[in-house]
């Protein structure tokens, strides 16, 4: 029976009524059916009289439209889960789906929290799936779309008709809250959202006017269905006839996750569970695991409901066990106790003749760059720098800037890099919360700084009395460990206010040797540095090419923003390496008509997802035996 002639709740008298009749006719009598006090016709009317207009604020339709409107204001334009197919243009309908069944025991628990709770189990339930959702997508804000039966008046239940609307269910999901206190604020959610469920979902779609796309559902991607009515066999006159479920496994959402509540109606108790998915999105591997992790939540918070919802393991053990196994296995043994300093020192005892740096008016050999390096070392020592002493660098890409940053190092001290471009209101933040012990600076970058720390400006120092040797640990206020800060680097700040993030010299050199050995770097290559040094890209941009032997070569302050005068830089110096995010490497080959300079021998992609469509166009761009690399900050996949 299709949605436009009835719901599962019209099946009830549906049948009943098929009963009447065909044991009437067995008998040789016509079927005695009473008058309908109202057909679904006299419901349509009165609800159209009953809602308004949506366009009138004061009719019940407006005043709903205005309540989800403001709920739904700012929802994310898609959930992300991790997929293991690409999403195709149009999603078609082809589906699949996984079952499990929880016991009496547990729907007794279940029912008892939710008791507790002064909730229902729709809205345990609920609950649960979203903290799985929001964990599998790593967001804080889930919306899951849930039918509602529509049926507000007695008069209506047995009436054969559609009367079943959806309506978007939003649950901001804080890992660190616990389960009792996420599922208070499910139930004042879903409470409210039932209050306003008149209004048709499609009108309301129209209303929000989302970014429409074949490709997904719009406002949600995940549905929710609730069943607490049951179907049973029926005993007709010479007959014995039984429900028989329909092999159909169409879709409309990426992942629709039913709940069968046999407990209804004084049944047995228990609660089936169906995950159906997009057989075009998932593997059925993958929802397996899914529902299994949805279990595993189920029980973890009707054990101990005051869990943080962050805090509940989704692994069982086996699985734990082989991922810890994986990752063992993708170790990298690089030895121990390393710092830059030694990576540097290194390399300039290894290649003092090679060039290191090519800049806009020159270029300085290993030899020449240490020696400005080591003297300003010195000179910071001075000045009470050593390990875990924080430095700021207040000034643009330049020489200088590479200069103080690897003093900074050789000191032991932590750099601190700061953007002069940023609003100064940042600047001071980053400042008071970092607290360096000093600022170095140029002449050219100079920009107000608190009083306290002292500034220096590097372009005006004169160094030529300070010793241009190595430093030896001996030399530094204290011994340079690999435990020791090497940089302090604050984030975007996207979410609030940017947050320090401190990294060892055991960190970085760890990913430093592993990316020398794994990329082949060697004296023979030659990387742009063009990146912000407030970038965490920028750390690998900064030191691979110095503690590889190859050539550093730095664009000009603003020439990171001009994929013209980046590609001609490519070219000019030879550049063999790249880092990129995927948006500026789109940017290079828009420039560059889809062609790379022929200089590059690697790419690598970082910082953003990379597309299918940027990855492809570059691989065209270049001979059959190339090939990019991509590393991401975070997995996408959990």
């Amino acid at each position: 029976m299709h949605h436009i002639a009835g719901d599962g709740s019209s099946l009830a008298p549906l049948v009943r009524d098929l009963v009447s009749a065909y044991t009437a006719r067995s008998g040789g009598a016509r079927p005695d059916w009473a008058p309908m006090p109202v057909q679904y016709a006299d419901y349509t009317l009165w609800q159209r009289e009953l809602l308004g207009s949506d366009e009138d604020p004061r009719s019940v339709a407006g005043r709903q439209r205005a309540f989800w409107a403001e709920t739904l204001e700012g929802i994310p334009g898609s959930l992300e889960l991790c997929t293991d197919h690409p999403r195709p243009a149009i999603l078609g309908s082809a589906g699949d789906r996984v079952r499990a069944a929880l016991d009496p025991a547990m729907y007794r628990e279940i029912s008892e929290l939710a008791r507790h709770a002064g909730a229902t189990p729709f809205m345990v339930m609920h609950a649960a799936l979203a903290v799985l959702l929001a964990r599998l997508s790593d967001t804080v804000d889930v919306v899951v779309g849930t039918p509602v039966a529509g049926r507000s008046a007695p008069e209506l239940d047995d009436v054969v008709g559609m009367f079943v609307n959806m309506l978007a269910l939003r649950t901001p999901v804080e890992l660190g809250d616990t389960f009792a206190e996420l599922l208070e604020q499910v139930r004042t959610a879903d409470l409210a959202a039932f209050d306003n469920a008149d209004v048709p979902f499609e009108r309301l779609v129209e209303v929000l006017d989302p970014v429409r796309s074949p490709a997904q559902h719009p406002v949600f991607q995940v549905g929710f269905s609730y069943q607490n009515f049951t179907v049973d066999s029926l005993d007709l006159p010479g007959l014995k006839v039984e429900p028989l479920e329909a092999a159909s496994t169409s879709v409309r959402f990426d992942l629709h996750v039913t709940i069968v509540d046999h407990g209804a109606g004084g049944g047995r108790g228990g609660f089936g569970i169906e995950f159906g998915f997009a057989t075009e999105l998932f593997d059925r591997s993958s929802v397996q695991r899914m529902l299994d992790r949805y279990e595993r939540i189920l029980a973890a918070v009707v054990g101990d409901p005051s869990v943080p919802v962050g805090d509940v393991d989704l692994h069982d053990p086996q699985e734990l066990e082989a991922m810890l196994q994986a990752w063992e296995a993708e170790q990298y043994a690089v030895g121990s106790g390393g710092t830059l300093a030694d990576l540097f020192d290194d390399q300039v005892h290894a290649t003092p003749d090679a060039v290191a740096l090519v800049h806009e008016t020159g270029a300085l050999t290993y030899k020449e760059f240490a020696t400005r390096v080591n003297r300003l070392a010195r000179l910071l020592i001075e000045r009470g720098v050593g390990p875990e002493t924080v430095v700021a660098l207040a000034m643009r890409r330049s020489v200088d800037l590479v200069v103080a940053m690897y003093a900074v190092t050789e000191a032991g001290g932590a750099y601190l890099p700061l953007d002069p471009d940023h609003p100064a209101g940042r600047i001071g933040y980053i400042l008071d919360t970092a607290s360096p012990a000093g600022v170095l600076t140029t002449s050219q970058d100079r920009i107000d700084l608190p009083a306290g720390p002292f500034v220096l400006q590097v372009d005006s120092l004169d160094l030529d009395a300070y010793d241009s040797r190595p430093i030896r640990n001996s030399e530094r206020l204290a011994p340079l460990r690999s435990d020791n800060a090497a940089y302090v680097i604050f984030t975007s700040g996207s979410t609030g206010r940017p947050k320090g993030v401190v990294v060892s010299h055991g960190a970085i050199v760890n990913q430093l040797v592993w990316k020398r050995e794994h990329f082949a770097l060697t004296p023979s290559d030659a990387v742009l540095l063009k990146t912000a040094a407030t970038f965490d890209l920028s750390v690998w941009e900064f030191w691979s090419a110095l503690t590889a032997g190859a050539r550093l070569v730095i664009a000009a302050p603003g020439g990171h923003r001009d994929p013209a005068y980046l590609n001609d830089l490519i070219r000019r110096e030879r550049i063999t390496t790249l880092h990129v995010v995927p948006s500026m490497l789109d940017a290079l080959l828009d420039d560059a008509g889809g062609e790379l300079p022929d200089t590059l021998r690697q790419v690598l992609a970082i910082g953003e997802a990379l597309p299918v469509d940027t990855a492809e166009r570059t691989l065209r761009s270049r001979p059959p035996d190339w090939s990019t690399s991509t590393a991401r900050r975070k997995p996408r996949c959990r």
